[in-house]
């Protein structure tokens, strides 16, 4: 049996990439659902990332990080550790004066950043204890946030590898995400908990919770959104300025894994064997809906099911209303 447990989406959401414990990754059509190409890894896939260009696919299999280009499903590069690879991050921006860079970490309790142009290691940093299970780069990667078994979440300079900034929550961190700004952090935790932290001097601003241990968080790509997913089974939508519920998708079993779409349309969550790719955000559903009906609530209709809301006529462009 397949079980889904990391996955990635293309920056447009036509493609979905997935890994599970068949040793394999997959790249999917989310418009058909089917197969376009499967790369086959000597071991269990641990972790999986896209870049922001959606034109290299990275996967960490056993002590490696094996860097593939997503068109062809060749492979461009392997990257080492001395231990399993949990972890895997590129930076947002493609075109930085830096150039691209892959964040790895692993149970070896270090975290290194690539340099994908020629391979080799810009910086290495290690937690004193246990391993690192998520990782992190701003869009210029120049920060690296790496999360541990140790319970912290830790900020690195990646041009000195000096630490420059460190939080501790009540268990391990087990997922981490910048802001697209690189001015908020958010952590997911064992200690069931989401937590928004400001990077400039650590102050957490806000705390949310879940009924299990943390898995996933993940910024959307305008920053107004988190997302976070966890062993409650559940995906949970917050406002990203002062952590106010926005939403909430149950699964059959824990999430694993959260992806926003580049463009925002589309998040995808892993969970057991299904991959879920979906619409969150309202305007977007509601255009889909309008898309497959002919009219308008009359104001009889809208009162039914919509109670004293107040009547809009919700697809401007087809007939119907009071």
């Amino acid at each position: 049996m397949r079980s889904w447990s990391v996955v990635a989406l293309s920056p447009d959401g036509a493609l979905l990439v997935t890994a599970s414990w068949d040793k394999s990754a997959r790249i999917w059509d989310t418009e058909t659902g089917r197969e376009r190409q499967r790369l086959d890894h000597p071991s269990l896939v641990q972790a999986l990332a896209l870049s922001r260009d959606g034109k290299l696919l990275a996967a960490a299999s056993g002590p490696r990080a094996i860097v593939w280009d997503a068109a062809s499903g060749t492979e461009q590069r392997t990257l080492a550790h001395e231990d399993t690879v949990t972890a895997l991050a590129f930076n947002s921006d493609p075109l930085s004066p830096d150039g691209a860079y892959l964040a790895t970490g692993s149970e070896d309790g270090s975290a290194t950043v690539w340099a994908l142009a020629d391979g080799q290691s810009v910086v290495r940093v290690r937690h004193e204890e246990d391993g690192v299970l998520a990782v992190a780069l701003s869009a210029d990667g120049r920060l690296l946030v790496s999360g541990g078994q140790d319970g912290t979440a830790r900020l690195w300079d990646i041009r000195g590898g000096k630490e420059v900034g460190r939080v501790e929550l009540g268990g391990a961190v087990q997922g981490v995400a910048l802001s697209p700004d690189g001015q908020r952090l958010a952590t997911a935790s064992h200690d069931k908990t989401v937590r928004v932290w400001q990077v400039a001097g650590g102050k957490q601003l806000f705390e949310m919770a879940h009924d299990d241990s943390v898995r996933a968080v993940a910024f959307s790509s305008d920053g107004r959104t988190l997302a976070s997913a966890g062993f409650d089974k559940s995906v949970r939508l917050w406002d990203a300025a002062n952590g106010t519920a926005l939403g909430r998708a149950e699964h059959d079993d824990p999430v694993l894994a959260l992806a926003f779409s580049a463009d925002d349309r589309y998040l995808a969550s892993a969970s057991g064997i299904a991959v879920v790719v979906s619409l969150w955000r309202p305007e977007d559903l509601v255009a889909l809906g309008c898309g497959h009906v002919s009219r308008n609530l009359s104001a009889d209709e809208w009162g039914e099911h919509l109670g004293d809301e107040p009547y809009r006529k919700t697809c401007p462009d087809l007939p119907g209303g009071p």
